[in-house]
């Protein structure tokens, strides 16, 4: 008997965006596939583009009140029917064979706690490029993979959401913790590889188009420090040296100089005395720091 998977989708005031994640998830070739779709809060257009489908195989239900895409994720996945979990951002879409391709994985696998993850053809607006470019290398620690970068250019290391296929249970294990507004994905995957037990899988095969266009508004992309700060000071999760990389190119390039000269000391402060520096990582955090955003997207154009 074929297991079933359910897709969970958050979404909030995105009709369109979230019909064409929901048709992609449609038009997978794994056949028993059922797809939920939280409402982040009351909204009558996605509830009547949802329902318009008229597809016995989408369930749409609403969260009361706004609390966050980590909250509706969680509320998906308590609704599930499936054994198994696929996470699907609204504003992404797979490729037809993504599910199929994974659950061969997650039950063939010689793994306890299989968690399924792929490439992703990532548009960024600009141009298409595939991440992550390289797997983990055996031994790696996670959060290193993640972030620190042999340049300037991002995409080594890539775990989003969007990617990842896991059990139900696990999920239920390690739910998604609503009080992180920004890394929400990497903070799900570093509990679940630790406290969690589970072991990232890959299937070296871009199956996901990750949707990460320049200028497109939401706190993930905002140009705040303040959201990544509060995940990532004190976080066990990350490594001296996985601190510093994030400080340099998640943190740095957020800090608005003018008017937050108290705010850049303590990062300047925490970055010297918290975090594994090494030339390159000093590089990036100045250049970061220093290059307004009008620059870097000039930069991101040509590489």
């Amino acid at each position: 008997m074929t297991d079933l998977v359910t897709v969970v989708i958050p979404t909030y005031n995105r009709p369109t965006f979230v019909l064409r994640a929901i048709r992609s998830a449609l038009n997978q070739t794994y056949a028993a596939v059922e797809i939920v779709v939280v409402s982040d809060g009351p909204d009558a257009a996605t509830a009547a583009a949802v329902r318009s489908l008229s597809s016995p195989n989408v369930l749409f239900v609403e969260l009361p009140q706004k609390e966050g895409a980590a909250a509706a994720r969680n509320f998906g996945i308590n609704k599930a029917r499936g054994r198994w979990i696929a996470l699907l951002d609204d504003d992404d879409e797979w490729m037809p064979s993504k599910v199929e391709e994974q659950m061969q994985v997650a039950v063939q696998h010689a793994v306890h706690v299989p968690i399924v993850a792929c490439q992703a053809f990532v548009n960024r607006g600009i141009s298409q490029v595939v991440w992550p470019t390289r797997p983990p290398r055996e031994g790696e620690d996670l959060g290193e993979y993640i972030f620190c970068r042999s340049g300037i250019r991002q995409g080594a290391g890539l775990v989003t959401t969007s990617m990842l296929l896991a059990s139900k249970e696990l999920f239920l294990q390690i739910p998604f913790d609503p009080s992180v507004k920004r890394h929400q994905d990497t903070d799900w995957i570093l509990r679940a590889t630790t406290t969690g037990k589970g072991r990232l899988l890959w299937i070296w095969k871009p199956l996901l188009l990750f949707n990460l266009e320049v200028g497109r508004p939401s706190i993930s992309r905002s140009m705040t420090a303040a959201p990544s700060l509060q995940w990532a000071k004190g976080n066990p999760l990350l490594t001296k040296k996985a601190y510093g990389y994030f400080l340099a190119t998640q943190v740095a390039p957020r800090i608005r100089l003018r008017g937050n000269v108290r705010l850049t000391l303590s990062v300047v402060h925490d970055f010297l005395t918290k975090s594994f520096v090494s030339l390159r990582t000093i590089f990036m955090f100045l250049a970061f720091l220093f290059t307004s955003p009008r620059v870097r997207y000039w930069l991101l154009k040509k590489v």
